[in-house]
């Protein structure tokens, strides 16, 4: 919404700018001056929005991120690829349960620590990239044998996933997913 706000702003103050230039009862230097801020201001609007562009290479970065901090079992550093304000939907069987991001890695937390053998393997299709933003396919699956009873346990969610560039880092932002416990 923040960038949003700035870019009405720019293009406000660009407006204002063109519009004052072009004025009859203007001193030209007072126009030439309107000219040259509207022209900064749709340059500085051009680089901003190429500078929050997404592309392919942007989903494929964060999924090696992801598996390599997963595999790692490192919360932190799956904590820093999920936005601060991210939405998680879970469902299984019927019952769904939206997390925060705070709720889900508290989940990932205890599953990691009930767990020995830990792997997992994300695969991902369908990207669709607009602007700052793409949504993808996403697949997961988590295996690992149960620390109580020896039991291998896999995991494997299914999700259409919003991922976004915040601060020149892409991050999940929403995941909407079905989980299968096999």
């Amino acid at each position: 919404m923040k960038k949003l706000i700035k870019k009405a702003v720019k293009i406000g103050a660009a407006t204002f700018a063109v519009q004052s230039a072009f004025k009859k009862n203007v001193a030209p230097r007072v126009r030439l001056m309107s000219l040259a801020v509207a022209t900064t201001m749709t340059a500085v609007s051009l680089v901003s929005i190429e500078a929050y562009a997404m592309d392919e290479s942007a989903v494929q970065d964060f999924v090696a991120k992801i598996s390599k901090a997963a595999n790692g079992q490192n919360k932190d550093q799956i904590g820093r690829l999920i936005d601060d304000e991210a939405i998680i939907v879970l469902s299984r069987n019927g019952d769904s349960a939206t997390l925060t991001k705070q709720e889900y890695l508290a989940r990932l937390q205890k599953n990691w620590a009930q767990a020995s053998d830990y792997h997992y393997d994300i695969q991902v299709d369908n990207i669709v990239v607009s602007s700052d933003q793409a949504r993808a396919q996403i697949t997961t699956t988590e295996s690992w044998k149960d620390k109580k009873t020896g039991n291998a346990v896999r995991h494997v969610m299914s999700s259409r996933s919003t991922l976004t560039e915040v601060n020149g880092k892409t991050v999940m932002l929403r995941a909407v997913a079905q989980v299968t416990v096999q």
